[in-house]
């Protein structure tokens, strides 16, 4: 396979950093020596972009890390723009109205990460019920993909569902299975004040790609702190899709802050 250094890390990993991402299966053993010879650049002659999809849960239970999860998903975004791979975005939030209908936010929609503008409190306002099913589903239908495009959809939400009217979890489940069957779609499901892993499991995630996180201003930043670590390598990868995207440091890093 021929490659040209076209992708740069936004420091040199360490040793045991490329050791992770070996054992992840995001880079092979060669590609790694590739990195530590050429200071932080990994090779990839693809040069794919990574399409980020974050599903956001916007009910009223999140008001109570409202600022952090701004702060949070800003300083991600950051972390995206100073690494050396492509990236798009799409940020959209939901919540339900009085009647239990479906509300969806479409904050960006498929925006090169240079230009996603900052999230703030006017165009993230938690608020509602949390119709988990029927926003999974409706946004992911929605969704443009492209075969030479990597994509990662991340469900981001601190409640069970609970008001989903036209979605059930095997509608969700099914699609999720329709997605990754194309063969360029990693899943990931992020949950607080439930068991994530059950709950996810419930909808085909791997372990791997699933993480409990604490709904506190602590639990947020650190829970998306990891969730860059973890988007940067694997769209470094030459992988299009993944079922080791955490690893298991980074999900217990994310239970140690309650």
């Amino acid at each position: 396979m021929n490659k040209d250094l076209t992708w740069t890390l936004k420091n040199t990993p360490t040793a045991s950093e490329l050791s992770k991402l070996i054992e992840q299966g995001v880079i092979t053993p060669q590609e790694a020596r590739a990195i530590a010879f050429n200071r932080g650049k990994l090779t990839n002659a693809s040069k794919v972009t990574t399409v980020v999809h974050v599903l956001l849960d916007g009910s009223g239970s999140m008001e109570f890390v409202r600022d952090s999860t701004i702060n949070g998903y800003n300083e991600y975004v950051n972390s995206l723009k100073q690494d050396g791979g492509k990236y798009k975005l799409s940020l959209t939030s939901f919540d339900s109205d009085m009647q239990g209908k479906l509300r969806l936010n479409k904050i960006h929609d498929n925006v090169h990460v240079d230009d996603v503008p900052e999230l703030t409190r006017e165009t993230y306002a938690p608020n509602g019920g949390t119709p988990l099913y029927d926003a999974f589903c409706t946004v992911l239908k929605e969704t443009t993909s492209r075969k030479d495009e990597k994509h990662l959809f991340v469900v981001l939400t601190d409640g069970d569902e609970n008001m989903s009217k036209k979605y059930t979890a095997k509608d969700m489940r099914e699609l999720k299975k329709q997605y990754e069957d194309e063969g360029n779609w990693t899943f990931v499901y992020l949950g607080a004040n439930q068991d994530s892993f059950a709950t996810a499991k419930n909808f085909g995630y791997t372990v791997s790609n699933t993480s409990n996180f604490n709904a506190t201003d602590r639990g947020a930043t650190v829970m998306f702190a990891n969730l860059s670590t973890a988007t940067r390598s694997y769209s470094a990868g030459p992988s299009m899709t993944t079922s080791s995207y955490f690893t298991k440091e980074q999900q217990e890093n994310n239970e140690k802050t309650k």
